[in-house]
């Protein structure tokens, strides 16, 4: 058991060097973090029950990587505890992969936005592997209004737009010079403060904004992750979810040990074994008839 919390800890801590990796294509410093609450009325069915996650959408000067805030949070909990418990901090644990399932709230994903190149690229985990999503920014169609509205002591400004079978209601402010918003949000003369679609079945909430509050660049995964289409990649999440050892144990050698399955429930607790099994059976399971995009762009 200690051996795949070990795992699961590197695992973790490998996740967080994400947005601090070495790539001088998209390098910036970071210059401000602004927090936002995300909620999703994922299951129009179980519309009480949403996915609220605590979001961070770092900013430099023209760049953006958006993250989950919770996430980072728990991160920097089992690092804490690694290095209490050992010399230093881990580099490395003996052990096999094991087939890290997380709930919707412990998201991994990491969306950077590049306005000068009109990109946006997605990176996200499953298992083992590593994937990038590379991508046109989102065009929302922007129509700005005259209304106007102060969110957390910023004067903001409305703007209305349509997105993937959604309509979006934006509040942008000028106060804040970046082109960029949550998610794949952006491409108003000022930072998006606050979003939601017409019904409020997704909405990006603003709570607090840091400016040079942490050491890091705007930059892109390390390694080689391979490249693949957003739809595919979630033809390919679906599989994983239904079957994650399996999904594992095909990019690892003939004859290897199988791997042990990990589930992360929202409040990032690790479940190992049958309790793993009968939390990731539950996951593959919960509706998701709502998805963010209604229509493919």
């Amino acid at each position: 058991m200690s051996s795949m919390i070990n795992i699961y800890v590197s695992y973790l801590i490998f996740v967080s060097l994400i947005s601090f990796s070495l790539n001088a294509q998209i390098n910036e410093p970071i210059l401000a973090t602004a927090t936002y609450k995300f909620i999703h009325v994922n299951d129009t069915n179980s519309r009480t029950n949403p996915i609220k996650i605590e979001m961070f959408l770092r900013l430099g000067k023209t760049n953006s990587v958006y993250s989950n805030a919770s996430l980072e949070t728990k991160i920097k909990e089992e690092r804490r505890k690694a290095e209490q418990t050992s010399s230093g901090p881990i580099r490395s644990v003996q052990g096999g992969p094991i087939a890290v399932v997380s709930s919707a709230e412990m998201n991994s994903d990491y969306f950077f936005q590049i306005p000068s190149k009109k990109q946006l690229i997605r990176y996200a985990n499953l298992g083992i592997q590593d994937y990038k999503m590379e991508m046109t920014l989102p065009d929302f169609k922007w129509v700005i209004e005259s209304d106007t509205r102060t969110i957390g002591n910023f004067v903001c400004q409305k703007a209305v737009g349509n997105y993937a079978g959604r309509q979006w209601i934006a509040w942008f402010t000028t106060e804040l010079p970046f082109q960029s918003g949550p998610w794949k949000l952006g491409g108003l003369p000022g930072l998006i403060l606050e979003a939601r679609d017409a019904k409020n079945e997704v909405q990006f909430i603003f709570k607090e904004l840091f400016k040079n509050t942490e050491q890091g660049n705007i930059e892109p995964i390390p390694g080689k992750p391979v490249a693949i289409s957003e739809s595919a990649f979630e033809k390919s999440k679906k599989n994983f979810e239904l079957d994650p050892s399996g999904t594992v144990q095909a990019f690892l050698p003939p004859g290897s040990e199988p791997a042990p399955s990990v589930y992360t429930d929202a409040s990032g607790k690790m479940l190992t074994g049958n309790e793993a099994k009968a939390a990731i059976k539950k996951n593959a399971n919960r509706k998701t008839n709502n998805p963010i995009e209604l229509v493919n762009n």
